[in-house]
């Protein structure tokens, strides 16, 4: 996904979560948003990113990123203290970079 800029969703149910149409409008919104090229051209830095600020309908919030980043030392342990990510590649062709 982050490579390639293909971006699966999963399907919204409305009466799962009981949305309004104007609820499931801002949600399509967000979603089409999220389409943009990914801001980070590390794999690893681009899955923090969205583990530490990814909000509840799964949108990137800067806001919830921001304050993640800035709680105190002793709060951070409980919450982000100790992050790995490990991105292994599968697919050789998908990892190069595409040459145009």
């Amino acid at each position: 996904e982050h490579l390639s800029g293909i971006h699966l969703q999963a399907p919204v149910s409305a009466s799962e979560r009981r949305l309004k149409l104007g609820q499931m409008h801002e949600l399509l919104l967000k979603r089409r948003a999220r389409a943009s090229p990914a801001l980070d051209t590390n794999a690893a830095s681009h899955l923090i990113r969205h583990a530490l600020g990814t909000g509840e309908y799964g949108e990137l919030s800067q806001e919830k990123l921001a304050s993640m980043l800035a709680l105190p030392e002793d709060l951070a342990r409980m919450y982000r203290d100790d992050i790995t990510a490990t991105v292994v590649y599968l697919n050789y062709d998908l990892a190069r970079p595409r040459h145009s």
